[in-house]
């Protein structure tokens, strides 16, 4: 989110990117109850696909989402760790992009 911030381009998708980086961070430190947050983030990543050096441009952000896809399985995981394993890399890979 730093990053992001300091790159200092003007416009709105500053400000949005920022927001969504720091959800993301602050979800990775206290996880809230429900499994779905990235729900309320991810869209607001793609609202700003429209510009050149966006984050949803970057090839990162579609990697960082592919633990969340159906056919994607971890090995030796039990259903209930995948799950959270699935969320972590994900989450974690958002937040680093």
């Amino acid at each position: 989110a730093g990053l992001r911030w300091r790159r200092g381009d003007a416009g709105p998708s500053r400000l949005v990117e920022t927001a969504a980086m720091l959800m993301l961070a602050s979800l990775l430190v206290s996880r809230p109850s429900y499994e779905h947050y990235p729900v309320v983030v991810v869209p607001l990543l793609l609202a700003g696909a429209t510009a050149a050096d966006s984050v949803a441009r970057s090839p990162w952000f579609w990697a960082a989402l592919v633990p969340q896809t159906a056919g994607f399985v971890f090995p030796y995981l039990e259903p209930s760790t995948r799950r959270a394993f699935k969320d972590v890399v994900t989450l974690t890979g958002l937040a680093l992009v």
